[in-house]
């Protein structure tokens, strides 16, 4: 077995890093090989490596303070959070909460937690005192650290389930909390620290809740060689780059824990906010910290297109804009592709249980495909009856990786349907990989449904409504008829100043699918719809809103 080494994580080649081969005798399609990782290397110790190469040099930038740390800032911290943890008795191994927006002292915490073998539990900051309880009840945290602004929700959510956490708070102290601050404090030795040792399989680096987007949302376990596995396959800078990243995420998304270790074993500057999304914000960020590589969503691209202040924007600096979260209309990627004058738009597919990204499109945005696979990757594509298909041929994507979950924490039989028996992960996503090699997701598995003999697909409908300025937001799902049948129908947010009419919107549509997919569940007219976390339309949650309140098609709610 040959050992990871932080070193390998760059100086890889783009054009290795993301390819496709074809095994026909087997109908497998592969990605280039990845080395494995020593069972008891910890994601700390390639941190801690990355930390000390990088110095005096700036590591990461409060866009909203203008703050900023250099690696040996959030090095030292880190040494001193382990440290003054410790002396508060706090045991190694446990589960930590993170209930946070992007914060100054984010990294160190995190990277605190590991070198203490502890296992990071990110939660969205926004839940009320009921969601808290429900994701404490099952993963109940020996600490958390959280939001002032979230210490009353979370307190209260604890007391219902008679469990005691030792809670630490950004922004000042409250109540029995103690400010973060306390453990960013001198101690008397301040020399380098080692890591505990963890074991790859049963020592878990972090757990993820699932999107939920189609069932309650799921806690997904990260050990510590998927997170090795994820950045060594993923990204292909040079350590001494003076590349700079930007992201406005908050930390319950794997894809900010992924920028964060990503970011910091390749030597890039990060940029951060925790500013509400702002089209002109954004763009003002990216001038002002010649920010080359950003992630986003369709959602996100959307509004930057439709922007005014896109007209005047400085995009000279941007190299990439890798999306994600869902499928992406073509005409929003080609869009936003065109108007890079130096750089272009990434389709990316990914799942958390994969480790994030399975598949990019590059080097550049071209047929609206999401590319080869990402390294270490393995794919297969499979009909209704588990049987493999060949090229340009639809089923449900199915991918082993080295850089996959173990399961979902606690939950044996749920990790059981997940996986089939050759240990490839059903990703319910239907797609086909074409003569290149590329991958298309073209729907979701529970996204489709027979409405007068046809198959209906709810991500097409959004796909073609999301193209129109006048429309905000979109989500589609199914809804009964006037004969009781389950039925297309939308939920649409109209754009700012915007007065789009249902018959405006059925011509839309018709203009695309002739009559199989004419919206007779019903077009609803909403202020704002529910997401998850990570940004997808929670539909089962829309649908729940519209049948409760109106049975009338055609309304605003």
């Amino acid at each position: 077995m040959r050992l990871f080494s932080y070193e390998k994580i760059s100086y890889l080649n783009t054009s290795k890093m993301w390819s496709t081969t074809y095994d026909e005798k087997n109908k497998l399609w592969k990605g280039s090989d990845l080395p494995s990782c020593d069972r008891n290397v910890s994601i700390a110790s390639v941190i801690l490596k990355s930390l000390l190469s990088g110095g005096s040099k700036i590591a990461q930038i409060n866009a909203s303070t203008g703050m900023s740390l250099s690696f040996d800032d959030i090095r030292m911290r880190t040494i001193r959070v382990v440290k003054n943890l410790q002396a508060r008795n706090l045991a190694t191994k446990q589960i930590f909460g993170i209930v946070a927006m992007n914060h100054d002292h984010l990294a160190p915490i995190v990277f605190a937690s590991f070198a203490l073998g502890c296992t990071v539990y990110p939660i969205d900051i926004l839940y009320t005192k009921f969601e808290f309880g429900q994701k404490f009840q099952k993963i109940k945290p020996k600490v958390i650290f959280c939001d002032i602004s979230a210490y009353d929700a979370v307190l209260e959510s604890l007391a219902e389930l008679k469990h005691r956490a030792k809670i630490f708070t950004f922004g000042g102290q409250k109540g029995d909390s103690e400010d973060v601050e306390h453990l960013l404090a001198e101690v008397d030795d301040e020399t380098d620290i080692i890591p505990v040792p963890v074991d790859d399989v049963n020592d878990l680096a972090a757990i993820y809740c699932s999107s939920g987007t189609t069932a309650p949302s799921k806690g997904i376990s990260i050990s510590h060689t998927m997170l090795l596995n994820a950045i060594a396959a993923t990204y292909d800078w040079k350590p001494e780059s003076n590349r700079t990243w930007l992201n406005f995420y908050s930390f319950q998304w794997f894809r900010s824990l992924i920028f964060l270790l990503s970011g910091t074993t390749t030597g890039v500057t990060r940029v951060f906010s925790a500013e509400i999304f702002c089209p002109a914000r954004i763009f003002e960020i990216i001038e002002k910290f010649n920010v080359s590589r950003l992630m986003g969503s369709p959602y996100f691209l959307k509004h930057l297109i439709h922007s005014e202040s896109i007209k005047s924007a400085n995009l000279s600096s941007i190299e990439n804009i890798i999306l994600g979260g869902y499928k992406l209309p073509y005409e929003l990627g080609k869009m936003m592709d065109d108007l890079l004058p130096n750089g272009t738009v990434s389709n990316r597919y990914g799942l958390t249980e994969l480790g994030g990204t399975v598949s990019i499109e590059v080097p550049q945005f071209s047929k609206g495909s999401v590319g080869q696979l990402k390294r270490g990757n393995i794919a297969k594509i499979v009909d209704e009856n588990g049987e493999k298909l060949g090229v340009n041929e639809r089923g449900e994507i199915c991918i082993k990786s080295m850089s996959m979950s173990p399961g979902y924490y606690q939950d044996e039989l749920l990790t059981k349907k997940s996986f089939d028996e050759e240990g490839f992960f059903l990703t319910g996503d239907i797609g086909y990989f074409d003569d290149d090699g590329d991958l298309f997701v073209i729907d979701r598995k529970g996204d489709t449904f027979k409405y007068q003999a046809y198959v209906i697909s709810l991500a097409e409908i959004e796909g073609v409504l999301l193209q129109s300025p006048q429309i905000s937001a979109v989500c589609a799902f199914s809804s009964p008829d006037c004969d009781g049948m389950e039925a297309p129908a939308v939920a649409v947010v109209r754009a700012k100043n915007s007065n789009i009419t249902a018959d405006e919107i059925d011509k839309l549509i018709s203009d695309y699918f002739f009559q199989r997919n004419k919206l007779a569940g019903g077009i609803y007219f909403v202020k704002s719809i529910p997401k998850t976390p990570s940004g997808k339309n929670l539909k089962r949650k829309v649908r729940e809103i519209v049948l409760q309140q109106s049975a009338v098609p055609n309304i605003s709610l």
